[in-house]
């Protein structure tokens, strides 16, 4: 195990004084202990992991458990927590609850209940219930539940249960359950089941089935089956199919399959007052 002056000095190399992570080096240059750096390394936990300046292997070998415990830094083993802020990272499996907030990095499992506020990086797994509050990167996967919120960037699985509510973006892939609500940016793919209502913009890709509602814009495309409900503007691109409903708002025709039906909405006479 290392001791902090040689720590100190291998991590300042990784942490370049470049003029615009400038303040983050000058925050560095003042730890005067490993403690010291333990905070540090949690305070900038998401720009240090996903910068590769260090990773789980390097804290586990030079640093204590508990030392990395009295930091709120998690990388092993499982636990269940209460109102706490604690970054979690390695093969850590954490389950959360009572408000907390976490920050979840390297592969790492978390469980969050009850209000509790989720930013997931680097391919880590979550399960979210009760209101819960997540955002997730860089292909992480996400199982939604009881009215949780997620923002899913950058190619990150999401599956939304029970009246979640998700946005999409950056080429995340959807699939939505139990009156969940989706919003599709950024040819984001999207199987909307269930009842789940959906807003497609940005050229997504979506599928909706069992009385889904959509709202369709952007060059997206929208497959329908199972007597959905679909509003369709600005370019979308639909294909009906199976006693859906379609409210067309575009100059554009819908060919209807298996007994569609197209509300043509722009040749509608307006009321007059």
């Amino acid at each position: 195990m290392k001791t902090f002056k040689t720590i100190k000095k291998e991590l300042l190399y990784k942490i370049k004084a470049e003029e615009w992570r400038k303040v983050i080096y000058d925050v560095y240059l003042q730890t005067e202990s490993k403690e010291d750096i333990l905070n540090f390394i949690k305070t900038y936990s998401v720009w240090i992991f996903t910068h590769k300046v260090l990773n789980s292997e390097y804290l586990n070998k030079n640093f204590s458990e508990e030392e990395l415990l009295n930091a709120n830094i998690y990388t092993k083993g499982d636990y269940f927590l209460k109102d706490v802020n604690i970054c979690v990272c390695g093969t850590a499996r954490i389950k959360v609850t009572g408000s907390s907030k976490v920050i979840a990095l390297e592969k790492s499992e978390i469980i969050a209940c009850d209000n509790s506020e989720v930013k997931a990086f680097d391919s880590t797994r979550l399960d979210s219930y009760n209101f819960s509050f997540i955002t997730a990167f860089n292909y992480s996967r996400v199982y939604a539940n009881d009215y949780s919120q997620v923002f899913a960037f950058d190619e990150v699985k999401v599956s939304a249960n029970e009246h979640s509510e998700v946005g999409a973006y950056n080429l995340s892939k959807v699939n939505s359950y139990g009156n969940a609500a989706v919003y599709a940016y950024d040819y984001s793919r999207v199987k909307a089941c269930d009842e789940s209502i959906l807003c497609a913009y940005s050229r997504s890709i979506c599928e909706v089935y069992n009385l889904s509602k959509v709202k369709a814009f952007e060059f997206s495309k929208v497959e329908s089956h199972d007597q959905s409900r679909i509003q369709v503007y600005e370019n979308a691109i639909i294909k009906p199919y199976n006693n859906c409903c379609v409210e067309n708002h575009t100059d554009k025709k819908i060919k209807p399959h298996d007994c569609a039906i197209i509300e043509d909405c722009n040749s509608r006479e307006l009321p007059t007052s």
